[in-house]
């Protein structure tokens, strides 16, 4: 029973395809499919969401951010076992927006051709792009916060080795010197 019903379909189906119509029956499944597509966020939409929040992140949050990434790859070490990570930033970064400057510069000269007036005059304003429902201001460049130290309490700092491990490993991630990272042993619970 389910082949024949499957089989009145796929005639159905055949039908309306072969029909002039067909091309207006795909034109309105596309405008049905373009309607439904602006229902859900696009992928560039989350991302300039994301890049937005980022940019208006607190040192504290952008910390704990840090912290749990920094703690997920030391828990990777071998020998590493419990970590806990503590990170402090100098500042929570900058984002600097691209501008639009004009410069006009006057220049005043006397009777002997000495200069009497100099005198420079600017404007600038930010640029813009259209996002589709709003404009948003044109990021040029995006610094991102500077780290000042990073604490790392784990099992494994008893062991020498796994100690220096887990320093390399966070300075490499993070990019700053190793003086700047503190590898101290977890303290044992005592029965």
């Amino acid at each position: 029973m389910k082949q024949t019903q499957q089989q009145m379909w796929a005639e159905r189906l055949k039908g309306l395809l072969q029909k002039k119509n067909a091309l207006f029956v795909l034109g309105i499944a596309g405008i049905l499919l373009l309607g439904a597509s602006e229902l859900f966020p696009k992928s560039q939409q989350k991302a300039d969401v994301f890049a937005q929040s980022g940019q208006e992140m607190s040192v504290s949050a952008q910390e704990q951010i840090l912290e749990e990434r920094v703690q997920q790859i030391v828990e990777t070490v071998d020998g590493a076992g419990k970590v806990k990570v503590m990170i402090t930033l100098e500042d929570a970064g900058e984002t600097i927006y691209a501008q639009d400057e004009q410069l006009d510069a006057e220049h005043q000269y006397d009777e002997n051709g000495q200069k009497v007036l100099d005198r420079n005059n600017g404007q600038s304003s930010h640029l813009f792009f259209d996002s589709g429902s709003d404009e948003q201001p044109l990021v040029e460049t995006v610094r991102q916060p500077t780290v000042q130290g990073v604490a790392v309490i784990c099992e494994g700092a008893g062991d020498v080795s796994v100690e220096s491990r887990i320093t390399q490993v966070v300075s490499t991630v993070l990019g700053i010197p190793t003086n700047r990272v503190c590898v101290a042993a977890m303290q044992t619970a005592n029965p």
